[in-house]
């Protein structure tokens, strides 16, 4: 039970990986909406025809709504884990949140690793995925 004050931060840590992944997509996708390049009609030749945004773009599409979708996992299962801790703090003569004690440790210290690398990465993605200005 020393450790329930790590697991605590811990799982704080998730959700607000999820919350700074989140911020990130955020901008990435607004950034993706304003941005044009690449000509609508290639079948002429003029300067000024309209251009795509490039969130017309599959790829680009796809790369923004991933770290969206990854951000609301984190950010949920921080929160899941969160309440988890604060059932294990409160009820320490239950038998079966000591028998739980196990799982949400490890939850707790392999979930706060995995959800800081994502959002390492995917903050790096956003980045590049908009050219390296968002």
């Amino acid at each position: 039970m020393h450790y329930a004050t790590m697991m605590g931060a811990r799982a704080g840590m998730m959700a607000a990986a999820g919350g700074i992944l989140a911020a990130g997509a955020t901008i990435a996708a607004r950034y993706s909406v304003v941005r044009v390049q690449g000509f609508q009609e290639t079948s002429t030749s003029d300067f000024r025809a309209p251009e795509m945004k490039i969130m017309d773009y599959q790829v680009q599409r796809y790369r923004v709504l991933k770290q969206v979708a990854l951000s609301y996992a984190m950010f949920l299962t921080g929160n899941w884990l969160t309440d988890k801790v604060q059932v294990l703090t409160q009820g320490l003569d239950n038998k079966e949140v000591i028998d739980s004690l196990p799982e949400i440790h490890s939850s707790a210290a392999g979930l706060k690793a995995l959800s800081t690398i994502a959002t390492l990465a995917g903050l790096e993605d956003l980045r590049k995925c908009c050219g390296g200005n968002g």
